[in-house]
């Protein structure tokens, strides 16, 4: 048995490991508690409301941003409806 053969079963099993934990963390990653939230943006004088599902405050924030792009966030709350 060489020295060699040793280390490369050693990377392989290494390899296997690493993988399967970053497939448990992406399981739990996309697994989390999905909510709903209302975000009050602002554009051109105007107020109103954007409902969207999101994980997180700052996702939430980002969706409704993407959806409008010029406007100021004004409040973000869950909603437990």
């Amino acid at each position: 048995m060489s020295l060699t053969w040793v280390k490369d079963k050693l990377a392989l099993g290494l390899s296997k490991l690493s993988r399967i934990f970053q497939d448990k963390k992406l399981f739990h990653y996309r697994h989390q508690n999905l909510m709903k939230w209302k975000v009050s943006l602002y554009i051109a004088g105007r107020v109103f409301d954007e409902f969207v599902i999101a994980r997180n405050y700052n996702d939430a924030r980002l969706t409704a941003l993407a959806r409008n792009p010029t406007a100021r966030v004004i409040a973000v709350n869950a909603v437990f409806n």
